[in-house]
């Protein structure tokens, strides 16, 4: 299955917050950490491994190389798990490294089809994420919204990486 977002940095989600306020909305905090392979470069194959935790619940989440597109597309393997303690020891014994550990609140509305994220990111700042089945609703929702920012082509761990070199 292919993940199709756009993601965009915002200095506040100040105005989105009132359009959106009537559709079906749900806060989470979301742990993400992300691990490297014992053989292979995921920041060179542009891949990932990310163990999501949410309410002691586990996403073990692959994303593969992005695809070219007018928006964010890469494959993407999900598995869940209530076992997260058990799901980190055989990562390491597999011999993957957590490398990195990302903490984001996040708002969660659902707008014609399309999942709109208001991402308060640890470190980072404030992001909006649209995900949706195709290109063409993604795109329509963001005129839709009017949702303006700096379309952002990183993931939150590149731009955690990058911070960390800084």
């Amino acid at each position: 299955m292919y993940e199709i977002e756009i993601k965009l940095k915002v200095e506040s989600f100040k105005g989105l917050i009132e359009k959106l306020k009537r559709f079906k909305k749900r806060e989470v905090l979301q742990k993400d950490v992300y691990y490297q392979h014992p053989c292979k470069n995921f920041g060179e194959t542009d891949e990932a491994l990310r163990l999501r935790i949410v309410d002691s619940i586990g996403e073990l989440t692959y994303k593969g190389p992005r695809v070219k597109s007018k928006v964010k597309k890469r494959v993407e393997i999900i598995v869940k798990t209530s076992d997260v303690n058990e799901l980190k020891k055989l990562l390491e014994r597999l011999g993957f490294k957590p490398i990195a550990e990302i903490v984001k609140k996040r708002l969660i509305y659902e707008y014609k089809g399309v999942e709109v994220c208001l991402d308060e990111v640890q470190g980072l700042g404030f992001f909006i994420e649209l995900e949706g089945k195709s290109e063409e609703d993604v795109l329509k929702v963001l005129k839709e919204l009017r949702i303006e920012g700096k379309i952002e082509d990183k993931t939150y761990l590149e731009l955690y990486l990058n911070r960390m070199r800084e």
